[in-house]
């Protein structure tokens, strides 16, 4: 799966759809472009993108896990950053310093 593809897009749902409504989804764009109904080339492509949508989205854990990783690349600034970490997790905390890097083409004065 390319982590760009937008699977609630594949399947034509919104990210708060119902296991239903995914399903539902699912079941008509498989009618609608499986190789054995539709002879378009590009239909095999489409019908390939729709089961992988399919397969992350209606597992609770790869859902989830695919929604964190949406959510984390749309709120992130663009181009590397810099954190420290520090785990003390033997006193029950936990600490994250973090220092975002100037965004690509803003020079330094």
């Amino acid at each position: 799966m390319n982590s760009d593809e937008d699977l609630y897009g594949i399947l034509g749902v919104e990210p708060d759809a119902s296991e239903d409504e995914i399903t539902t989804a699912y079941h008509r764009l498989v009618r609608r472009y499986h190789p054995d109904h539709n002879p378009d080339p590009a239909a095999t492509g489409r019908f390939q993108a729709v089961q992988r949508a399919y397969e992350v989205l209606r597992d609770r854990g790869q859902r989830t896990e695919y929604d964190r990783r949406v959510v984390v690349s749309e709120t992130s600034p663009p181009g590397p950053r810099f954190h420290i970490g520090l785990d003390l997790g033997v006193l029950g905390v936990s600490v994250r310093l973090g220092m975002p890097r100037r965004p690509p083409g803003v020079r330094k004065r």
